[in-house]
């Protein structure tokens, strides 16, 4: 894995062999010098964009916005019957669990569970967290949140609350 680093690691020792034994000391110590700012500089560059800007730009990848979505739910979950959550961001019931610190022995008995040829595993549902929308809209329940990505809200959906990514875009919608 590290075959990279290693190789350029060997190339750097190697050119300042070659340096010092070719350069006159003042020039070697000079661009002994330059070569360290220029790595100082490059870890410096890395840490400010890391903590500045990365996760403004990648929260999104990182599913941010299901943190604020389950803290809303938790507010408001005894008003619903059923709380439907999109699989659009990636697996929301892995969220649902460690967000509500769900008790994992209760969730085994009462998840609904589908296992794929390949060894996946897809939970549809469990307690009054569902997962799959086409299995929520069977029932002839009215009483349902939906979590969902802003593209796919209805036109007539009664609107909750927005949940925002870190750069301002809209990540969830409650309705």
């Amino acid at each position: 894995l590290p075959m990279f680093q290693i190789l350029v690691a060997y190339g750097i020792v190697q050119s300042f062999l070659l340096a010092k034994r070719g350069l006159p000391s003042h020039l070697y110590s000079f661009a002994l010098i330059g070569v360290i700012l220029f790595a100082l500089f490059n870890v410096a560059y890395y840490l400010e964009d890391y903590h500045t800007h990365y996760a403004k730009r990648f929260s999104h990848e990182w599913q941010y916005g299901y943190k604020d979505a389950i803290a809303y739910i938790s507010q408001v979950e005894n008003k619903y019957d059923k709380i439907y959550m999109t699989k659009a961001l990636g697996r929301p019931y892995v969220y649902t669990l460690f967000y509500k610190q769900y008790d994992p022995k209760k969730f085994r008995s009462e998840a609904i569970v589908q296992r794929e040829v390949l060894g996946f595993v897809t939970v549809k549902s469990f307690d009054k967290y569902y997962f799959d929308k086409e299995e929520v809209q069977k029932t002839q329940e009215k009483n349902i949140l939906y979590i969902d990505t802003p593209k796919d809200v209805p036109g007539n959906a009664l609107l909750q609350k927005k949940f925002y990514l870190l750069n301002g875009e809209e990540s969830l919608v409650a309705y």
